[in-house]
């Protein structure tokens, strides 16, 4: 996809996508490599997300089946025998349900496409990219923006800190992100899966913006990127809603 970003939100990243955007020109064959650093650009969202439908807040567990029922044998007695007992059956257990609880006033929103599931603001909207593998999540309250990406890689990686790393050495190398600043790029455990969190500042408009950005994939290999950005002069008022996201999101099985 060619270069078409352009800010439509006052706090989105041009291009809008999980992943910075570079310059039209790549190597051959790197087309829908998003996860090895080579991003497209979003084009303006339209429309409301068509795919996802509210959900419950958890997601549905099988029912318990019960043990069958021990075959009874035929028991010869004596004068003197005595009945062998009758064997006691142990219950099976039910099964667990884990529940995400919502903050207050939150609804769990699901997207069938990218196949997960998180919790949103009142009154936030989730609108799917058109042209990208990925929702924009914004709302009243916050400048800010979430942006939720599932694209499936060319090439797989595993390690989450070295591809964020390269993916940064090639924005510095062609000297995207006016004002760039890491500030970190940190490897974390999340869902029992490895990731990794690069934050970051840049300059947008001659406005200093604010992202973190959580990489890792299911055991299956599905990438996801949850890419969250504001002001950075409301970042720690804001944090909380990254921080929310994040503990509300839940792939499927």
């Amino acid at each position: 996809m060619g270069r078409r970003g352009h800010d439509t939100h006052g706090s989105v990243p041009a291009g809008g996508g999980a992943y910075p955007t570079l310059p039209k020109q790549r190597p051959a064959g790197r087309a829908k490599a998003l996860w090895i650093g080579v991003p497209s650009a979003l084009a303006a969202v339209a429309a409301l997300v068509t795919a996802g439908v509210l959900l419950s807040d958890r997601w549905a567990a099988p029912s318990a089946t019960p043990d069958p029922t021990p075959a009874s044998g035929q028991v010869t007695t004596t004068a003197d025998a005595t009945p062998e007992p009758t064997p006691t059956r142990t219950p099976t257990p039910e099964p667990t349900v884990t529940r995400t609880p919502l903050p207050a006033g939150w609804s769990s929103y699901s997207n069938a496409a990218g196949r997960f599931r998180i919790a949103l603001p009142p009154r936030w909207q989730a609108r799917k990219d058109p042209e990208r593998d990925s929702i924009r999540v914004t709302g009243p309250g916050s400048p800010g923006a979430l942006i939720v990406e599932w694209t499936v890689p060319d090439i797989p990686w595993d390690d989450p800190v070295e591809h964020w790393a390269g993916l940064e050495r090639e924005i510095r190398a062609r000297g995207e992100f006016a004002g760039y600043r890491r500030i970190g790029i940190k490897p974390t455990g999340y869902l029992g899966l490895r990731a990794a969190d690069w934050e970051f500042v840049r300059v947008r408009g001659g406005e200093t913006i604010h992202v973190i950005n959580r990489g890792f994939h299911t055991d299956d290999g599905r990438p996801y990127a949850l890419y969250w950005e504001t002001t950075h002069a409301r970042w720690k008022q804001d944090r909380h809603y990254f921080d929310t996201f994040a503990r509300t999101f839940k792939p499927a099985r």
